[in-house]
């Protein structure tokens, strides 16, 4: 079953641009282009997490526990 989600844009000028955007990165519609946006934002590390991970990294950092590489390829 469909559900409708309405959105209140602060002009049609707005709501043109968005159109544009979503024409212009291959979406069919502006629709179609705020669901994968959606499913976007649930791939992304929340803030929070990120800075978690980011001083987790300079505190082993300062312990000396970092690998060096010649590339990213080493690491993976």
């Amino acid at each position: 079953m469909r559900e409708i989600l309405s959105l209140s844009l602060p002009s049609l000028a707005e709501k043109n641009r968005l159109k544009n955007r979503a024409k212009q990165r291959g979406f069919q519609s502006l629709s179609d282009y705020v669901k994968f946006l959606i499913l976007e934002d649930a791939d992304l590390i929340p803030e929070h997490e990120l800075w978690q991970e980011i001083q987790q990294g300079r505190k082993e950092y300062k312990k000396k526990r970092t690998i060096k590489a010649k590339s990213m390829r080493e690491l993976l």
